[in-house]
């Protein structure tokens, strides 16, 4: 997970947890749980957020925990682990994909990919309904988490794993030519 992943994933929890006033040690704490200095993890941005909000759906506290969020991440893990085949659910299971993606295309987060779900048993609305909450979810990112962001619509997933992987590379180049 690149920098600008890990704090988007904090400002989810944050905006998650409203009550939550984060101090600089416990914000550094998790950001060196998410992005291990010695490599000994690699914490997948997408599967992070959806961990991130399944723990706060079942959250009995003000602020999130990492027992808790490696307990959701865990499970995650282990059911992208088997085979389409041998999976019970997927990490949607139960909510309806409305075809949208709030990305992160310019800044600290860039890359950043929010899918747009609706809740269990719900029914997905007209889509300008869907765009116009999107582009209050794309507001909302762009105050808390700076950027650029957009609404992308009809893209598969592994369409949204290409333009991360070129968002990032692209991240990789420009902190390369900041570094003297």
């Amino acid at each position: 997970m690149l920098n600008g992943e890990c704090q988007a994933v904090i400002d989810k929890m944050l905006g998650l947890w409203p009550k939550w006033t984060a101090t600089d040690a416990e914000q550094a704490g998790w950001r060196e749980m998410l992005v291990p200095k010695d490599g000994s993890v690699e914490i997948i941005y997408g599967r992070a957020i959806n961990a991130v909000q399944k723990m706060w759906q079942g959250s009995r506290y003000n602020s999130p925990t990492s027992p808790d969020f490696w307990k959701e991440y865990s499970t995650l893990t282990q059911r992208a682990g088997k085979a389409p085949e041998d999976r019970q659910e997927d990490e949607t299971e139960g909510y309806g994909f409305a075809g949208v993606y709030v990305i992160c295309v310019e800044g600290r987060a860039a890359g950043a990919a929010e899918p747009f779900y609706f809740g269990r048993d719900s029914r997905i609305p007209p889509r300008e309904t869907v765009i116009r909450m999107a582009e209050k979810l794309r507001e909302q990112y762009t105050e808390t988490c700076g950027g650029r962001w957009e609404i992308h619509e009809d893209m598969t997933h592994d369409d949204v794993l290409a333009l991360q992987r070129r968002l990032r590379a692209e991240q990789r180049r420009e902190a390369a030519k900041e570094t003297p």
